[in-house]
């Protein structure tokens, strides 16, 4: 058996490597057919995909690339990133105010300023549109001249969210 916390990062295995290894595969495969189900063939093999690059790097490699992608941003286009720190940082000093509800992020009001933002890097210039799907928890961006893309965005804060579309979409 394999037992992986949660939000941890141990894992405990019991049992032979080839014998963990054939378990390992059958979920791989049950994961990518929930993903091929609740997303579409596309989408969900292409988000699969994802997930599994992403498994292969360190934390470290992730956030150097995210910090590598929002520089290359920030080298074509630094307004828009000084308006998107400016909103941030606007966001967070009134965080305090109002109670509960302001520490609710807008996701979609995010996706909505994030477009433009995305539009002006030569990397995403197709990107169309990044529509957030609460009952899904991801995020659906969709292209001129390639296939739409689905970035699963489940319990991430908006900063978080913010990282994993520039990272995923890429």
């Amino acid at each position: 058996m394999i037992m992986i916390g949660d939000f941890g990062k141990s894992v405990k295995i019991n049992g032979r490597p080839e014998q963990v290894a054939l378990e390992l595969e059958t979920a791989a495969r049950t994961v990518r057919e929930a993903f091929v189900k609740r997303l579409g063939e596309g989408n969900g093999n292409d988000f699969f995909e994802t997930v599994i690059a992403n498994a292969r790097l360190t934390d470290s490699e992730r956030d150097a690339e995210a910090d590598a992608l929002l520089c290359r941003m920030e080298i074509e286009n630094p307004e828009l990133v000084r308006m998107a720190e400016a909103l941030l940082h606007m966001k967070g000093s009134m965080a305090g105010f109002g109670g509960r509800d302001t520490l609710r992020e807008d996701k979609n009001k995010i996706c909505r300023i994030l477009l433009p933002a995305l539009q002006e890097t030569r990397a995403l210039r197709e990107l169309e549109g990044l529509e957030y799907i609460p009952e899904k928890e991801c995020v659906a961006a969709s292209f001129r001249d390639r296939p739409s893309r689905t970035v699963c965005v489940a319990c991430d804060s908006g900063i978080a969210m913010i990282r994993d579309i520039v990272w995923q979409l890429k």
